[in-house]
Order: C-alpha cells, then sequence, then structure tokens
C-alpha cells in the first residue's frame, strides 16, 4: 500500500532549460528516485542484475520519464557518467544515435558490467547507428565478456530492426556466430545463440543459412555449441516461425506488386499527360493532320477539276431542257387552232341540216 501511496505523488520535472546539463541530469535521478521503490530494488537479483548501484525503478517508468525527456545527446552523456543503474539505462533511451562516435561507443561499452545495460544499450540505441556494423565486427574478436556479448547482442538486434534489402552482412554475421561458438562463458553464448535465432527468423533466405549454421552445431562434440546449436533448431524449425516466414514472404510479395502497379500506372499517367499537352500546345498542326488525312497532296486541282466538269454538265443539261420547252409551244399552238377550226366547220354542218328549206 505504501508503494501506491508513494507513487501517487506528483514526481519532480525535469527543466526544460538544455543550456544546463548538469541541473537536468540531477533532475532526471530526482525523477528516478521519486518512482523507485525498495521492492523492485531486492528483485533485480533474481534477474542476474546486481542492485549495488540501483535505485529499484521498473522499466515502464524509465522508459515513461525517458519519453518526456526525449532526444538530449548532452543529458544522456551526463547520466551514463554519474554510475547509477538506472540513470545509464534512462541514457540509452535519450542519447541521440545520429550523434553517436566511436569513440563514445567504445567508453560506453567499457563500462558495461550487466546484461541489462548490454542488452539496453544495443537495442535501444547502438543498432540505429551508422557505425552499428563497425562495431559488430570489432566487438566480436574482443576478450572482455561485456564487449563480446554486446557484438552478438548488436548482431541480434539488427537482425530485427535493420531495414537493408541484401541480406550480404547478416550472413558475414553468420560467419562471426560460428566462429564464437566455442565461448562458453554464459553472457556470451547466450548472445551468440540469441543473434543466430534472430537472423534465422527475419527472412526465408536467412532462415534456410541459420539453419544450416545451427545444425553444424547441433553436431558438434563440444558442449557450448551444441547447445546453441540445438536450442536455436528448436525455435527455428517451429511451426510458428516458419508460419511468420512464410507471412512475411507473401506481404513482401505483395507489396512488390503494388509497387509494380503503381509504377505502370504512373507511366499510364504520364503518357496520358504528354498527350493532352500535345493536344494543347499544337492545335494548329493537329488541324492541319486531319485536312491533310482527308485530302491528300497532289489532290487539290483534280477535285476542283471534277467540281467545274460537274457544274458545266449540269448547266448544259438545264440549256437542252429549256430549248425542248420552247420548240413544243408553237406546235401545240397549230394542233390547238386546226383541232377548234374543226369542230367550228363540224358545228355549221349540223345547223343547216336542221334548218327548213323556205323560198
Amino acid at each position: 500500500m505504501a508503494t501506491v501511496v508513494r507513487r501517487a505523488q506528483a514526481a519532480p520535472k525535469v527543466s526544460a532549460d538544455r543550456s544546463d546539463t548538469a541541473v537536468r541530469c540531477k533532475e532526471a535521478i530526482a525523477a528516478l528516485q521519486a518512482r523507485a521503490s525498495a521492492a523492485t530494488r531486492a528483485g533485480m537479483t533474481r534477474f542476474a542484475i546486481p542492485n549495488d548501484k540501483a535505485l529499484g525503478v521498473g522499466m515502464r517508468d524509465i522508459q515513461s520519464l525517458a519519453k518526456s525527456l526525449g532526444r538530449d545527446h548532452a543529458l544522456a552523456d551526463a547520466l551514463w557518467r554519474s554510475d547509477v543503474y538506472e540513470a545509464r539505462m534512462l541514457a540509452c533511451y535519450v542519447a541521440d544515435p545520429a550523434k553517436l562516435d566511436m569513440a563514445q561507443m567504445e567508453r560506453w561499452v567499457a563500462d558495461i558490467d550487466n546484461w541489462a545495460h548490454c542488452d539496453t544499450a544495443c537495442f535501444a540505441l547502438f543498432d540505429r547507428s551508422p557505425l552499428a556494423w563497425q562495431q559488430v565486427d570489432r566487438w566480436a574478436t574482443r576478450r572482455e565478456e561485456f564487449v563480446k556479448r554486446s557484438a552478438f547482442a548488436l548482431l541480434a538486434s539488427l537482425g530485427l530492426h535493420g531495414r537493408g534489402n541484401t541480406d550480404a552482412p547478416f550472413l558475414h554475421g553468420l560467419t562471426l556466430i560460428e566462429a564464437a561458438a566455442g565461448d562458453d562463458r554464459n553472457f556470451v553464448k547466450k548472445a551468440v545463440n540469441w543473434a543466430l535465432r534472430s537472423l534465422g527468423r527475419r527472412n526465408a533466405s536467412l532462415h534456410a543459412a541459420a539453419v544450416a549454421v545451427a545444425q553444424r552445431l547441433a553436431a558438434a562434440t563440444a558442449a557450448t555449441p551444441r547447445w546453441i546449436g540445438k536450442d536455436a533448431l528448436r525455435e527455428l524449425t517451429s511451426a510458428a516461425v516458419i508460419a511468420r516466414l512464410a507471412a512475411k514472404a507473401a506481404k513482401t510479395e505483395t507489396a512488390k506488386a503494388k509497387v509494380a502497379a503503381k509504377g505502370r500506372g504512373a507511366d499510364t499517367a504520364s503518357a496520358k499527360a504528354k498527350a493532352r499537352k500535345a493536344d494543347t500546345v499544337k492545335p494548329a498542326a493537329k488541324t492541319t493532320a486531319t485536312k491533310t488525312a482527308r485530302h491528300p497532296a497532289g489532290s487539290t486541282a483534280a477535285t476542283k477539276k471534277a467540281a467545274a466538269a460537274r457544274t458545266t454538265a449540269t448547266k448544259t443539261a438545264a440549256t437542252k431542257t429549256a430549248a425542248k420547252q420552247t420548240a413544243a409551244k408553237p406546235i401545240a399552238a397549230k394542233k390547238g387552232g386546226a383541232k377548234k377550226t374543226a369542230v367550228t366547220r363540224a358545228s355549221s354542218a349540223r345547223s343547216g341540216a336542221t334548218k327548213p328549206a323556205t323560198k
């Protein structure tokens, strides 16, 4: 109950003014202390984490405070130098990966004395640095236990977070794993095993390569590589991993198909846009082309001559028709007069025949 009441109290705030890094560091540590509990501190030893420099703050509280602080590389370096367990954990979340240099990474990794600092630094910070792959190569052959663990914890983190499209660096990582599999120190061999499993879950091709490495290690006579190989094989050949890889491959193919379809659509749209532009910019050319298609070159004179011939023929036909009509009028009139005279004479003859004779 006391813990609940204590956590309900308002935690000290960290100044937003970044000009004084030392002040901000003290305020950040005070904010951590406000979130600490004796029960959390006592429970750390169950996970093989030394608590002699710890306050007793849970990871959720550390991450929440880091989110409120934001990226602050100078503050991160000050927190790391404080040598407080939770302050170093907090430093891993507020440091800026883009501002890391090799000297700072070497200094931090040399200070590490527990797996929690090692894994958090690699998983939350180092794997986002452009120097990550160089450090994997450098640390993989080092003798110090937590420096060597850092190489393979970093490799495992790159397998999870790396966004490269090529498998080449990860295949190189598998050769480092196989070479280090004989180191029987607990924190080293567990990191080597973690890296092998992580790379094998990345995609189908790396899965096949990782399974091949695991099978060779599982067949070794020495206990450490045999344990690394057999433990990795149990996970990499499980139905869950196989199904996840199949789903990932299908998703990748779908994404590729969408990109290809989008590219074809863009090409079609570009062609249509060019066609519209040509129609808008050169209407005269289009009109000329249309006229030319309808009336090919060399046909204009012939067309005019044909039209003139048709007009002449029409006029000639009209003239002939008019002449015929003019010639027909007198004939019709003459025939009509003769007919009238004949009728008159016939009428007179009939009249004379019917009159009585008189003297």
